[in-house]
């Protein structure tokens, strides 16, 4: 019986000693929600297009409708870059996000364009976008306000 007891201990203790050991590893992980985000925090819903570095190229892409204070993933998993860029406008064009940071979109249909030179002669449209720094962080959100 005294043995049954003692086998009894050292596998709780085992257990214990695992369960410690995997909760103090989970802890130094990276949170599960990492990506680029934009929240509308205006009263009228918001148009966004997003651009950023893919390979050697530029890649720009869009539409987003964002409802007046919601939020969108528009680059979703662990970013990878530190710099994003956008270009937003309300609903009636009364607030504009912009930059100097030309890409090219389309307008009014949605766009996923590689490239960001000689748009007009491609048939898109050169636009600016402003600048997202992200600081090189895994997770990223950006509010647009009036």
């Amino acid at each position: 019986m005294k043995q049954l007891f003692s086998g009894i201990r050292q596998v709780c203790s085992l257990a214990a000693v695992s369960t410690v050991a995997w909760l103090g590893f989970a802890s130094f992980a990276e949170p599960a929600s990492a990506e680029l985000v934009i929240c509308n925090k205006t009263r009228k819903a918001v148009n966004l297009a997003v651009g950023y570095k893919e390979g050697d190229s530029w890649r720009s892409r869009g539409w987003y409708t964002i409802s007046p204070r919601g939020c969108e993933t528009v680059v979703g998993g662990r970013l990878r870059l530190r710099y994003y860029y956008y270009y937003a406008e309300n609903t009636d064009a009364s607030l504009l996000w912009e930059g100097d940071y030309e890409f090219c979109i389309r307008d009014p249909e949605e766009f996923s364009i590689l490239g960001d030179e000689n748009c007009e002669r491609r048939g898109y449209i050169t636009q600016g976008f402003a600048e997202i720094d992200t600081k090189n962080a895994n997770a990223f959100t950006l509010d647009l306000t009036d």
